[in-house]
Order: C-alpha cells, then structure tokens, then sequence
C-alpha cells in the first residue's frame, strides 16, 4: 500500500501529465521551475498562451507568487484567477511588499545596532548603540530609552555613556531583563542607573547576587564597585605610577581600563602629566571616553586657556559629541557665546549636545538675547519634546516662552503629560485661567492611559495653585480608576476628600486600611490616613486592631485618637521595640496588664524604670521586672517602691551579688528569713553581715553560715 504522499505526488503528475498534453514541453519549465501547484500552474500557462509571460520570467513569477502565498489574506481578491494578469498581482502586493521589506530593513538596523559582548548560558550582555535597537531589545519594558510612543531619551543617556541591556535572571531565578547606564542622566556617574523591566531603580548588590557572571565582565571593570571583580580591584591596586601610565597610553586596552589607571596616575604621579594627558585628549584618533575623562579630571584646564582650542573643538564637525560633552561641561569659562550659538544651531549636531547646554543656563546665556530667543523659538516649533521640557522648567528661559508655545504643548494630541503638566505648572499664567482649566480637567477627566499619565494627575492634584479647577468627577476618577495606584488615591484623599461626601471618603478609607498591605507604596498611604487627623472619624478601633498585626504601623495606632486599651495591649504583646513599649507605658489609656506583658517582654532598663513610675504598676509586674533585671538602679526604684513586699525583696535578693542592693534591701524589716539566709550565702560583705546580724528576723542557721565564713 503506496502512503498518502506517494499518492498526492502521482496525482500531481498524472495532472501535468494532461496539462503537458494541452501545452506541451513549457510545462515542464514553469512546473520545475516555479511551482508544481496545479491551480498556480494552470493560471502561469493561461498567461503563457496568452503571450503576457514568457519562459524568462519565471525568477519574476515564482517571486510574485511567494509573495502572493504569504500575503493573499491582506487582499481584496486572493485568487490568482481574479487577476487580469501578473503585472495586476503586482500591483496589488506592492504596499505589502514594501511593508515587509521595510520591515526587514528596520530588524536588520536594530541588529546591527546591538553588539554582544558577553553570552553564556545563564548571560547575555549587548552593548545597545542606536535607537532602534533600543527599542527592539527594549521591547515591553517600560524604559525611556526603548520608548516608541512617548519621548525616546536613548540619543541623551548615549551622549554620555553606553547602554547595555543584560539578559539574566530576577531574584527568584527566572529569566529578566536589565539595563545599565554607569554615567547616569547627568553623565556624571554619580547617579548610575540599573533598572529592572519595570524600570524600577535596583541596588547593584542585589542585582549581582541574582547574577554573580556581571562582576566579571571585562567592559564593565572599575566603572562601579560592585561590578568590580576583586582579582582587577587588587590588580590595580598594585599597579606602580609607571605601569599605570603605560596602561593608560596603550591603545589596544579597552577604555574603562584605561580610565581607571588614569585616576590611579593622577592620585600617586609626582611629576607633571598634564601636557601628555593634553595631547592624549585632543588626538581624536583617541578613544572618546578616555579623552573626556582626562578633560573632566581638571588636569589639563590650563592648556585650554591658550588660543581657541575648546572654540575649535567645538566647533569640529568630527569631533565626537562625548568630547563635547566634556567641554561644556568642564570648559565653561573658555567657551564663548558664538561656540554655543553654533552647536545648538546645527542640525547635524547629535541632539544631547543641546540637551546640555539647555540644561545649563549660564552656558545657553552667553549667546545673545535674540539668538537665545531664536533658538527657543525653533525648540517649540520642532518635535523634541526633551528640549521643550527644559526649556518649559528653567526659569531662566521664562521670558523667552510665549503664550503660542504654551498652547502648542497643550494642544498637541500626541505630546506626552509630564511636558503638558509642566507648561501649566510653569506657564500657565501666560494663557488665560479658562485655558488652564480646561486643560487640566481633560488630563484629570481621561482615564490613566500609563505611568506618566498617573504620575502627572498626582502632581497637577497636589498643585494648590490649580485648586480652583478640581473638580467631584476628578477626584472621583483618581480614586476608582482601575489603573490607579495608592499614591494617587492618597493625594486625592488627602488634598480632595472636601469634594466627596463624608459617607464616600469612610468608604475609600475602609477599603484602603481593610486590605492586607501589598507594597510599600500601600503601607505609605496607610500611614498618611492614620496620621491624618481630617480622617480620625472614619478611622475605627476595628481598623488600628487590624493593622496592629503589622510593626510598620504601630506608632501611628499608638498615637491614633481612636486606638483601644485592647489594641494597645496587643501591640504590647507583639512589638519587640523599647521606643514603642515608651509610648505605650506613656499612654492615657494603658492598663496594668499591658504593663505587665510589656515587662515581661522588655530587657530595656529605661522601660522598666517607665514601669516602675507608673501609677497602674502592680506589684506582681514589679516582681516580674526584679526577676529579668540586673540593674542596680532598676532594683533600687523597686527596693523603695511603695508597693514593695517580702516576696519582690526576695527576688531581688536571689537575683543580685550587688552589696549595696543587699544593704538596701536589709534596711527593710519586713523581710522573710529565708531573704536573710540569702544575703548571707551570697556576700562577703562585712557591712551586710553586721546588717544581717542585726535584723530582727535573723535565724540562727544564718548567723552560723555568716560566723563559719569570719573562720
């Protein structure tokens, strides 16, 4: 028995076999050459004999074909039979084709943008250097650098350092995703940046202990401590001023190895580097990186004094922007206006360059004041929405915003929130207050589309100067939007709650104090509701007895109103803190029992001594605290308590060898024999023996075991 293949095939060839009767030996070429699909073929050899294809054209046919197979779903007709001819098919795949191709085109760029720089099997490292690549690699993270719908700011954070996305794992050992950028925002390194999916700002340590390979990557050496292997801290710790400098100089090492013997020679050299490291960091055949480190480390200032060399190297078209970068940053007082006039004015200039100088005002001032208004003009006339917004923040700047600028952030369909939340905050004075609140209720009256949405309706609702456009339906939205989060319902609680009736505020209230607390963000708001005394009626003794399970609240429901005796003691019984048992002790409605469960908790002796001075201690509490204490003074105060008694002097007796606690218990003459016999096993002392032997309640077995310790 033949399978079903073998029977498709001879089906297929008994049909060209009639089709080669029809048409003859052509069929074979187009069947070998294109397809043996017997509709495709028949509609190739029906163009055939209507003379619109020839043999020639099979590269052309087979190709459009392909493309007709993979794209037919997307077309009004998908039969190659409803077409006049194959220039038809063309023309009806050409928007799809071209899609594809541009596509590709766009994969083959992010590629090409990204470079490897370490894989292993629980590692992956690429060093991302373009945007598209950004966004590709970047994908579904909530990074600003990979951001496709709202402002990219790759080409700012790569003016200053390389980006690296890292493929490891999270905490819990499952795959995650990483990105680093050593220099920070600022390119300062002092605020370097390692963030999670999330973009959530991490601890280096953590993120190292989840993925102990990143301490050892080569281009990651001595660009932060804990990425930082110790086998290269120690061996360059041990590099002499001369093999620091030869490691400095050579080429073939990678930079961020370079740099670090850079510091290492300028801390330890005695000699002057400074006209070497000036050669080294004009030569543009020089890595960037080390060239702008020389210039940030201050050595060489004074070779820029002479002629106009920072004006010249500014002004380089090849110059690399992180040079640049450096000057500008390091080289202020040589630049001059015209040198800032033409790097902001020249399109060609990489686009963080101009985020710097805008950055820094008393750079952007030096040009003059209708070159400045020029270029603010032109900011607000393009599409960077990263230099509209320092422009919009810089109050520098303030006198240079129009009101037409103002309105073309606010009325821009598709600018970002944070940019429109700052030309109110800013500039809202310049259009009129009807303007500012229309605007306002259409970002507060949408529903929270993403992060900086959320973020910007907290700001615009914690701004008192925009009050007076707050609407019910705002707050409202705040708190029952299903994208909100707790800081936005504590904002508009704390800064709203007048809006909504009474009834509606408990409610809000309730639900937010009745929850478990699932984040920090949670316990924050839970916090802010108990120390807020506009919420005190809402805010029952159910609500502090249930959140007393928790320690991160306990000194709030301490000082809470409404908190119960109850409530107290069950945080007495639960808190291992001696500041919290000082509250408590210090509390109008604390009872004798919680001070009771709270000495048998404390080995604290300033809340003993707290207990003690109490006026609801009882005395069983006070025998509690002699048994745990072995404090002089503790047992002084107990000694001389008005409630002191035989049993309490005979705990005290057993617990302490101190004579002058023995000397003050013995001034007491209600004491039992047995506290006497006590004392006198316990001390030498001749002073407490004299004592003892005085005491009305002495026995002979005691006065025996003081005179056998006299022999």
């Amino acid at each position: 028995m033949i399978s079903y293949k073998e029977f498709t095939n001879l089906l297929i060839e008994a049909q060209i076999d009639d089709l080669r009767k029809v048409h003859g030996d052509v069929v074979d070429h187009y069947a070998s050459h294109i397809t043996s699909n017997i509709p495709h073929l028949r509609y190739i050899l029906k163009k055939h004999k209507e003379g619109s294809i020839s043999p020639s054209d099979s590269e052309r046919i087979k190709r459009t074909i392909e493309e007709f197979e993979k794209h037919k779903n997307k077309l009004e007709k998908n039969s190659l039979n409803d077409y006049k001819d194959f220039d038809e098919v063309e023309n009806a795949l050409s928007p799809h084709v071209e899609s594809a191709e541009k596509k590709r085109k766009k994969e083959e760029e992010a590629r090409a943008g990204a470079e490897i720089i370490h894989q292993s099997p629980n590692l992956t490292i690429r060093h991302i250097k373009t945007r598209p690549s950004a966004c590709k690699y970047g994908k579904n993270t909530k990074w600003c650098v990979s951001a496709e719908k709202s402002k990219n700011m790759f080409n700012h954070y790569e003016g200053h350092g390389n980006f690296y996305i890292v493929h490891g794992k999270d905490s819990n050992g499952k795959p995650h995703r990483y990105g680093i950028h050593f220099e920070g925002f600022d390119g300062s390194s002092n605020y370097p940046e390692f963030r999670d999916e999330e973009d959530n700002l991490l601890d280096p340590v953590k993120l190292i202990k989840n993925n102990p390979e990143l301490q050892h990557i080569k281009e990651f050496q001595h660009k932060h401590p804990a990425f930082t292997s110790k086998e290269s801290k120690e061996k360059l710790d041990n590099l002499s001023v001369d093999e620091a400098r030869k490691l400095l100089y050579n080429k073939s090492e990678l930079p961020n190895y370079r740099i670090a013997a850079l510091n290492k020679l300028l801390q330890n050299s005695n000699k002057d580097e400074s006209s070497k490291l000036y050669k080294l960091a004009v030569d543009k055949t020089e890595h960037p990186d080390v060239r702008a480190a020389i210039i940030k480390s201050k050595h060489i200032d004074h070779h820029f004094d002479k002629k106009d060399k920072v004006s010249n190297m500014l002004n380089d078209s090849d110059e690399h922007y992180r040079v640049k970068h450096a000057l500008l940053r390091n080289q202020g007082n040589n630049i001059k206006g015209d040198d800032i006039n033409k790097v902001f004015g020249d399109p060609n200039e990489h686009e963080s360059l101009k985020t710097s100088i805008l950055s820094e005002p008393h750079l952007f001032s030096k040009m003059k004041e209708d070159e400045q208004k020029h270029h603010i003009n032109n900011i607000f006339n393009g599409n960077d929405d990263n230099l509209k917004g320092t422009a919009l923040h810089h109050d520098e700047y303030s006198r240079h915003v129009k009101p037409e600028h103002v309105r073309s952030v606010l009325n821009d369909s598709k600018g970002d929130y944070t940019l429109k939340e700052i030309a109110l905050r800013k500039h809202g004075h310049k259009i009129p207050n009807k303007e500012v609140g229309k605007h306002i209720n259409d970002i507060l009256s949408e529903p929270i589309k993403n992060k900086e949405h959320l973020n910007v309706k907290g700001h615009i609702l914690t701004n008192p100067n925009f009050n007076k456009h707050i609407k019910t339906e705002h707050v409202r939205n705040a708190l029952n939007d299903p994208k909100s989060n707790y800081t936005l319902k504590d904002i508009a609680l704390s800064y709203h709650h007048h809006h909504l009736p009474e009834e509606e505020v408990g409610e809000h209230i309730n639900d937010i104090l009745s929850e478990p607390t699932k984040n920090d963000e949670h316990d924050f708001i839970k916090r802010s509701l108990l120390d807020n005394p506009d919420f005190n009626k809402h805010i029952t003794d159910k609500h502090l007895n249930n959140l007393a399970n928790e320690s991160d609240f306990h000194n709030f429901i301490i000082n809470h109103p409404n908190v119960s005796p109850d409530t107290l003691h069950k945080i007495a019984k639960k808190s291992k803190y001696s500041n919290v048992h000082q509250e408590i002790i210090n509390h109008p409605k604390v009872e004798s029992r919680t001070l009771h469960e709270i000495a048998k908790k404390s080995d604290n002796s300033n809340v003993h001594h707290a207990i003690i001075n109490h006026d609801e201690v009882h005395p069983y509490t006070l025998d509690e605290i002699a048994k745990k204490s072995n404090d002089y003074y503790v047992h002084y105060a107990i000694i001389n308590h008005d409630y002191i008694n035989p049993n309490i002097l005979h705990t005290i007796a057993k617990k302490s060898d101190n004579p002058l606690t023995h000397q003050e218990i013995l001034e007491h003459d209600n004491l039992h024999p047995d506290t006497l016999h006590e004392i006198a096993k316990k001390s030498n002392d001749s002073n407490v023996h004299k004592m003892i032997l005085n005491h009305p309640a002495v026995e002979q077995r005691t006065k025996d075991l003081i005179n056998s310790k006299k022999v």
